[in-house]
């Protein structure tokens, strides 16, 4: 599996650089508009490059679609205050990240399809004044890493599981049961969909 070395610096690097410009009032969101957007013309592998206020809603958004870059305009920002990787941000000192479980990306509160499975880096912006001004978060693309998993356990097992700390499927051969934790809204059918509830002994195990 590919380090995370790269996600971490990158996201603490652009939260840094914006810091410094922060001050600058009149500019900042002019500048740090270019600066995530020139970002983002050299990093592929982010598939989102977001600025947050300090009360979870998008000030800059940039996405990739179908590989080229749209910045997303003032109408289509979206407020991210309910989601857990704000939620899970707000104690985050001065180079502190946090990395999001891998899941589905969610527009509008709904999992885009076709699916796109991420994992989101957070970092929060400072003022002067030592104040979190904002969050830099980036959206990073998890399906090659899934695709080098299959690749990697193809010759060597024939039927590779992947599952996230709870005991859902990330990767499986039953597409049932794959991502179950996003979709199933019934706790008794997510629950039956659970690698525990299928293989109790090798979970305990586990």
């Amino acid at each position: 599996m590919r380090s995370f070395n790269v996600p971490f610096a990158d996201v603490r690097v652009l939260a840094g650089i914006i810091s410094y410009q922060r001050n600058k009032a009149s500019l900042y969101k002019d500048v740090a508009l270019r600066i995530l957007y020139t970002f983002a013309e050299n990093k592929p592998e982010y598939g989102q490059v977001r600025l947050l206020n300090v009360q979870g809603d998008e000030i800059i958004r940039i996405n990739r679609e179908q590989g080229r870059l749209r910045v997303v305009p003032e109408k289509g920002l979206q407020s991210k205050a309910h989601r857990g990787y704000f939620k899970k941000s707000q104690r985050l000192g001065f180079g502190e990240v946090y990395v999001s479980p891998l899941d589905l990306n969610i527009e509008n509160k709904k999992i885009e399809v076709p699916y796109v499975p991420v994992i989101r880096f957070v970092t929060p912006v400072f003022n002067d004044s030592g104040e979190r001004s904002g969050f830099v978060v980036l959206n990073f693309y998890a399906a090659k890493m899934l695709a080098h998993f299959l690749e990697i356990t193809s010759d060597v097992m024939s039927n590779a599981m992947l599952l996230n700390n709870k005991g859902f499927w990330l990767v499986s051969d039953d597409k049932n049961v794959c991502w179950a934790f996003m979709f199933e809204k019934d706790e008794k059918k997510l629950r039956e969909k659970m690698f525990g509830a299928q293989y109790p002994v090798i979970w305990k195990l586990v």
